[in-house]
């Protein structure tokens, strides 16, 4: 394998282990765990991510790459801005606290996530209409309420982080639904 596609291999392995560790560890799982589970030393963790940040940042921008697939998927466009709604709403109850990270960090890469948030927000315009127009979706609902939906919910996520509040997190997420879809989407 020549280096390019090592480095590019090692980034993808970094990003997959990343996933898998702050959802078992918590949003401050220590670096050195993502580079252990990618199979990789420190060195080479801090070649591809300076810091936590940028490898969150990174992340994110995975996340919403896959948000922006499924909203553009023409094979149901009345169910795309639910689908990505849903599996928003899993992940952010997965892997509480990462935005929170983000946004305390201070970095110049959160004029790069507020780019990609844009990106996610306009690929669901189109996707929110035809949810809208099949009765899936309130009327008065924008694709800009699916991004402050989603900062909500991790509020209450890294809020309530801790086994015994489950039930806290699951009535946000209800009450996240309900606020979004109508009654014939649940």
């Amino acid at each position: 394998m020549n280096k390019r596609a090592d480095a590019r291999a090692n980034h993808e392995k970094l990003l997959a282990a990343a996933e898998t560790v702050f959802r078992q560890e918590g949003a401050h799982a220590p670096l050195q765990h993502i580079a252990e589970a990618a199979g990789v030393g420190r060195g080479t963790l801090y070649r591809h991510f300076e810091d936590r940040t940028a490898l969150i940042v990174a992340l994110f921008e995975q996340r919403i790459d896959h948000l922006v697939a499924i909203a553009q998927d023409p094979s149901a466009p009345e169910l795309a801005a639910e689908r990505a709604l849903r599996e928003t709403l899993d992940i952010q109850r997965a892997t509480p606290g990462l935005s929170q990270v983000v946004m305390s960090s201070q970095s110049p890469l959160l004029t790069e996530l507020s780019q990609h948030s844009t990106r996610l927000e306009e690929s669901l315009h189109s996707p929110v209409r035809a949810a809208i127009d099949a009765g899936r979706i309130y009327p008065d609902v924008t694709a800009r309420d699916f991004l402050v939906s989603w900062a909500m919910f991790e509020g209450v996520t890294a809020t309530y982080n801790e086994p015994q509040y489950r039930d806290r997190v699951e009535r946000a997420r209800i009450l996240v639904l309900r606020s979004i879809l109508t009654p014939a989407a649940h």
